[in-house]
């Protein structure tokens, strides 16, 4: 298996005189896995006159650097031997420096924000436990002479323990398999009802999603069925009112009407509304017949941003696409102008998608289907105009932030398999290195390692094989060996979904699968549970007006067993009062549900994310760390158990509510 810590961001040429090198980020993934690839980020800014900038990583002995990218394309040298000496690396760690110069080398004041720098590490198999990843900048007039500026004229590492400069890695050992069957209570094979669509939502608000799914043909025990998912991996039924006919369609979750319980919306023009996972009340969309029989894909988003959720629903037999936005009293209207209407044209439509696929903040249409175009660019008022095509006839698409810039990608499947594609400033796409041969019928983005990188779920069609996942790392993507997903299938995989039904922020899948089984005895609708086990981060921090905002990091493993395992609140702010504190919730804090905005308390952008059944104060000692011991008992009931933890700092200046909070981490016990 393969996985990746974040980037590593160098800071480029620096300057000889006056210069000002400024760290702006240093960060790592929570978690990474034992025999796997990662990345460090370093990001900072530079400015003065021409000089050199380097930077020196401290890593584990045994750790081997890989390679390394810059995104500047600029010539970065490795282990000037002056810059090497101006260190001492702690026991059981070594140095690796990387250094450049300014453009050209010319003299002259310039400013350079965010280089960036990558470098893919391989963390050994046997390296399972807590680790600390530090950082130096240097700049100057070359080799043979350098300044320490970051943390300045701090030449022993064993001396820098704060952030930003520090950051905790906890390494995690493989499981035997990533996924395992969780369908207790969802429909058995036989008989074999083939599924054309899934979707998962938290229907009742307990923190945990349900399930939907539309059957591909009709009879009984068929059309929009729900499970209510259940503690102990167990599926209950709730499904009066969904309707019966309805073949061959897909289904999403949304709040259509506002009233804080999900809805469920069908491809072939229906939306049924909820009331918390007792019953559904059905009504119609305005929709066109020819569409209503044959829609097929479908997608939910806010193309108008007023803040309610809009529908897009496309044909499998006709080239018509549509989109109804949201009046926000369970009515809808059309907003199809630019779209294709035609009812003559035959096509073979499959998924379809909202995202901002141009970066201009409205949302854009992706139509994995045979024909183009399949991009069409919205407006935020329901207007469309078509794109930029991505290449190919499509059998399936999925959106998301492959590597993390902040921009989405595009992954699809065609006749020949599998391509993910960037797109360009001048309209068009760029394809990325990655492709793989095979007959994909549904794609997913999921990050089930929990290493802060989305990864490729990918389900074949008509036994040509079964369901891959392929680990985003450093370069590509890799397929992992041990999934647990099932390797053959006889059938279409018809569409796959992600989404968290035991509730501990390690996402789980959802599987529909029409024309035959999975293996002998397993369901054509199969929910299958994440056993990944570690830490996994959820929810954001925040910041004050005079204080950044502070980390929590695990320092090692929550193992049974572990009388070592702590977690630590990272903050600049030393001597300051932290908080930390964990629960079983991250949907209830009696007396308030969670998560609970704290900005109406006086701490702006802040939330609180989980219970706090234990709580915890102490002092931020010199190295910016509160460390707070957790031993975890050698109790065989604590297996895949999770807690739910956060931190805070106390800081007055801060804003009115007088502290600033971590993000939050999923603790599940090994």
């Amino acid at each position: 298996m393969a996985s990746r810590l974040a980037r590593f961001l160098l800071l480029a040429p620096l300057l000889l005189v006056g210069c000002n090198v400024v760290l702006t980020a240093f960060s790592v993934p929570t978690q990474v896995t034992a025999g796997t690839v990662m990345t460090v980020t370093i990001a900072g800014n530079i400015s003065g006159t021409t000089g050199y900038a380097g930077c020196v990583l401290q890593l584990p002995i045994g750790w081997a650097i890989e390679g390394m990218t810059n995104n500047q394309s600029w010539r970065v040298s490795r282990d000037d031997p002056s810059l090497l000496a101006a260190y001492t690396a702690e026991p059981g760690y070594y140095l690796a420096a990387y250094y450049s110069t300014g453009t050209g080398g010319i003299g002259g004041a310039h400013y350079l924000s965010q280089i960036t720098l990558r470098i893919a590490v391989a963390v050994p198999a046997n390296a399972v436990g807590q680790y600390t990843m530090k950082v130096s900048l240097a700049g100057g007039g070359g080799p043979g002479a350098w300044q320490i500026q970051e943390p300045a004229g701090v030449a022993q590492f064993a001396s820098i323990t704060a952030v930003p400069y520090a950051r905790s890695i906890v390494v995690a050992p493989a499981p035997a398999v990533d996924f395992v069957p969780d369908g207790n209570g969802l429909p058995p094979d036989p008989p074999t009802i083939p599924w054309s669509g899934v979707a998962l939502g938290d229907v009742d608000g307990d923190g945990r999603d349900d399930l939907a799914a539309a059957s591909a043909v009709t009879g009984v025990g068929t059309g929009i069925r729900c499970w209510l998912s259940r503690l102990g991996t167990t599926w209950v039924e709730s499904s009066s009112g969904l309707p019966t006919t309805v073949n061959n369609a897909r289904v999403a979750f949304a709040d259509f009407d506002g009233d804080g319980f999900l809805d469920l919306v069908d491809s072939t023009g229906r939306v049924c509304f909820g009331n918390g996972g007792t019953s559904w009340v059905q009504t119609s969309l305005p929709v066109s017949g020819s569409l209503g029989t044959s829609g097929r894909g479908l997608a939910v988003g806010d193309v108008d941003g007023d803040g309610l959720p809009d529908i897009a629903i496309s044909s499998a037999v006709v080239n018509v696409l549509v989109v109804l936005l949201n009046n926000g009293n369970r009515t809808f209207r059309d907003a199809s102008a630019g779209l294709p209407a035609s009812t003559s044209t035959g096509d073979t439509g499959n998924n379809l998608i909202l995202a901002d696929l141009d970066g201009d903040g409205d949302l854009d249409l992706l139509w994995a289907h045979t024909n183009t175009p399949n991009v069409w660019l919205g407006d935020g008022q329901g207007r469309w105009t078509p794109g930029s095509s991505v290449p190919s006839q499509l059998h399936a698409a999925a959106v998301g932030d492959l590597d993390g810039d902040g921009a989405p990608e595009v992954v699809i499947s065609d006749n020949q398999g599998l391509r993910a594609y960037r797109g360009s400033a001048i309209g068009s796409w760029v394809q990325l290195p990655f492709f793989i041969s095979g007959n994909y019928q549904a794609i997913a983005l999921v990050d089930f390692d929990r290493d802060g990188r989305l990864d490729v779920v990918a389900g074949h069609a008509n036994a040509d094989g079964g369901i891959d996942v392929w680990r985003n790392v450093p370069g590509g993507f890799a397929l992992e060996p041990s999934s647990g997903l099932p390797n053959f299938v006889v059938g279409t995989i018809e569409e796959l979904a992600v989404g968290d039904f035991d509730g501990n922020t390690f996402p789980d899948l959802a599987i529909a699968m029409s024309s035959g089984v999975f293996q002998a005895g397993i369901n054509s609708l199969r929910a299958l549970q994440n056993h990944r086990t570690g830490v996994s981060p959820f929810g954001g921090g925040c910041a004050g007006t005079a204080l950044a905002e502070p980390q929590l990091f695990a320092l090692g493993l929550p193992q049974r067993g572990n009388a070592a395992f702590a977690m630590q609140v990272q903050t600049p702010a030393t001597g300051s009062l932290a908080l930390f504190w964990f629960g079983g919730s991250r949907t209830f804090a009696p007396p308030f549900a969670l998560p609970l905005d704290v900005g109406p308390f006086g701490a702006p952008t802040c939330t609180l994310w989980a219970s706090l059944d234990y709580t915890y104060f102490g002092l931020v000692d010199g190295g910016g760390n509160y460390t707070v011991a957790l031993p975890v008992p050698a109790d065989p009931a604590l297996a895949f158990r999770t807690a739910f933890s956060q931190g805070g700092v106390f800081a007055p200046s801060a804003n009115p509510f007088g502290m600033v909070f971590t993000r939050a981490l999923a603790l599940r016990v090994e």
